[in-house]
């Protein structure tokens, strides 16, 4: 079998390139993947849990639903297990700003400004990654 069956019905010489820049989502213009964060926040804030747990599968779902990973070309969980971290790592440093300050502030931060900053850090993180690739040339 030469090289040429093995690549069935495509002509000999094609190739499949998948342009991941094209296929990026930004997820500080993706109006629906804000509103979706939003609304998970706000569901969660409503139900006394803590917002996104690590192992939540809905954060995951909407990473997945608005292709979010192909920014990075990280799977879903990952992705939210990251941004759970980011959100442990916001919460920790208000209540330490509000220790330092000695000014007891404890007022929740509103579900659109959470999913803001959500979203962010996974810009920031896509960008982490792109930056990453082009030092190393891969």
């Amino acid at each position: 079998m030469n090289d040429d069956s093995q690549r069935g019905r495509f002509e000999a010489g094609f190739e499949v390139h998948v342009d991941r820049e094209r296929l990026r989502k930004d997820p500080l213009t993706d109006d629906g993947f804000r509103a979706d964060l939003e609304a998970l926040i706000e569901q969660a804030l409503q139900s006394n849990a803590r917002p996104l747990e690590a192992c939540d599968h809905r954060l995951a779902a909407i990473l997945n639903r608005h292709s979010m990973e192909n920014g990075s070309d990280t799977p879903d969980y990952v992705l939210a297990d990251f941004l759970h971290g980011c959100l442990v790592a916001q919460q920790q440093a208000l209540r330490a700003r509000s220790g330092h300050r000695g000014d007891g502030d404890t007022r929740p931060v509103p579900p659109a400004i959470l999913a803001g900053y959500l979203a962010r850090c996974l810009a920031a993180f896509d960008e982490l990654i792109r930056d990453r690739a082009v030092h190393y040339g891969v």
